[in-house]
């Protein structure tokens, strides 16, 4: 089981979302901020038609790819379907010595 918390509020006429405690605001500019491993992380967030789209772009270190670091692109949809939210998650992970890898993840969450 999966589950998030999803707050919505506005700050200085700006729509921001808070997804498990990060913040997010929802204008389409990327936002790059520090993360405790020294990498990067740029977050881009927006409202699409009934969605909210926000995408991740950072660098991790990982098993995965020997020649580090892996390079992770992330964009996750965020859709009120009825009660419930669906969540679309659609990641590329690279590696510079191993082909592109794609990893989708689709919930259908349900509000407490």
């Amino acid at each position: 089981m999966n589950s998030f918390i999803i707050r919505k509020g506005v700050e200085g006429n700006q729509v921001i979302y808070q997804i498990n405690g990060t913040k997010l605001v929802a204008n389409g500019v990327p936002e790059t901020r520090s993360k405790g491993d020294g990498f990067p992380t740029t977050y881009t967030t927006s409202c699409e038609n009934q969605s909210l789209r926000a995408r991740m772009q950072t660098h991790v270190s990982s098993a995965i790819c020997p020649s580090l670091p892996l390079d992770v692109d992330s964009i996750t949809l965020f859709t009120k379907v009825g009660n419930d939210i669906e969540m679309d998650d659609l990641t590329i992970l690279n590696c510079p010595d191993k082909a592109p890898m794609n990893i989708r993840h689709k919930y259908i969450c349900k509000k407490k």
